[in-house]
């Protein structure tokens, strides 16, 4: 069964998780965050434009505004997929639920303090993790870049010795045309 909301949209009775309440919420932020400024007031904010070219701009405008929103909600989704957000908040749901058929929600009930310190060393570990595979990812590279240094020096060492070796030729190659070009005395 669908009702009207108090805005005019349509609303349903299902209840909606609090993982698409969030979904919601931010979608509905970044969105007013966006477009903070009216049509109007981005109209007059360039006097020195003909109404053609502001139309120009604003069209621009409006599609790097929709663009910033769609790349918002990317980042935010991959974000509560990497924190597992949407998992976490059905656990506490649960919880909730289970705590209010008990016979009423206690915040410091034994289940729901070991479920919140479950997930939080969950969270710590997986972040030490993270860290750490950082730290191997820069350790490497920075054992590569010893390796092209070390490589580099050795043919900057080995240039001189090279540059002697062609100076020596020249010499010998000018020594050998001077012989065979001088008149016999």
């Amino acid at each position: 069964m669908m009702m009207m909301g108090s805005g005019g949209e349509q609303t349903s009775d299902v209840k909606k998780s609090r993982y698409e309440l969030l979904w919601d919420a931010t979608k509905l932020t970044s969105h007013g965050v966006l477009i903070a400024v009216s049509e109007d007031e981005f109209m007059n904010s360039f006097p020195q434009l003909t109404q053609r070219e502001k139309e120009k701009l604003y069209y621009i405008y409006t599609r790097a505004v929709a663009k910033l929103q769609e790349d918002i909600m990317l980042e935010f989704k991959l974000q509560c997929e990497a924190w597992e957000v949407k998992e976490v908040l059905e656990e506490m749901e649960m919880l909730i639920q289970q705590q209010e058929q008990d016979g009423g929600l206690s915040f410091r009930s034994a289940p729901m303090a070991d479920a919140v310190r479950e997930l939080t060393i969950k969270i710590k570990h997986e972040e030490v993790e993270k860290l750490r595979l950082l730290v191997e990812q820069e350790e490497e590279h920075t054992a590569q870049l010893r390796q092209q240094r070390a490589a580099l020096k050795a043919k900057v060492s080995q240039r001189p010795t090279a540059l002697v070796d062609m100076l020596a030729t020249v010499r010998k190659e000018r020594a050998e045309l001077l012989v065979t070009h001088t008149p016999n005395a």
